[in-house]
């Protein structure tokens, strides 16, 4: 395919077919004024000011695509039955800042709204081994080779995240 602008060409022929122009689908020979000729030898566009000249061309190009198919299925009717259906189906952990010490909650907070800011080092303190432990982690070996464990998803008082833990090993 070629575009002429202002009397030279812009060959885009070893362009895939989406990024030379528009593709029309819907449209056979007989329904399109673009196909096989349009009516029409130059297209004239000004912006700014400058005037452009292009002069269409039209392929029939084979395209493969992807086919997407979407679905939905209605969980709830009411924000409660919504929220009841996330803590019973999606969120592994269910904490009220309350019912944790205070140690405890810092690391939480820290975590949650500044994700990277967290970090400790070995020993660690028995409050990060705590909230570990409530996470569902477990008994994480930080000596071990380079880790990331898979998310959980938490809810913390009002917030709802998803947890990671990476450790990362000096070399």
């Amino acid at each position: 395919m070629k575009i002429q602008h202002h009397g030279d060409y812009l060959d885009l022929e070893d362009r895939a077919p989406r990024a030379r122009g528009f593709v029309y689908r819907q449209y056979g020979t007989a329904e399109s004024s673009l196909i096989p000729d349009p009516s029409f030898t130059h297209l004239k566009i000004t912006v700014n000011g400058e005037t452009h000249f292009f002069k269409p061309i039209t392929e029939p190009v084979n395209l493969t695509e992807r086919e997407h198919v979407y679905s939905a299925n209605k969980v709830a009717e009411s924000k409660p039955e919504l929220e009841q259906y996330i803590r019973s189906e999606i969120i592994d952990v269910d904490i009220a800042p309350n019912d944790i010490q205070k140690q405890e909650r810092e690391i939480l907070t820290t975590a949650i709204e500044n994700p990277l800011a967290y970090t400790e080092r070995t020993p660690l303190p028995e409050a990060f081994k705590s909230v570990l432990d409530r996470l569902g982690f477990g008994n994480v070996n930080p000596e071990g080779s380079y880790s990331d464990y898979a998310g959980i998803y938490l809810k913390y008082g009002e917030s709802y995240c998803e947890m990671f833990l990476t450790i990362k090993h000096p070399v």
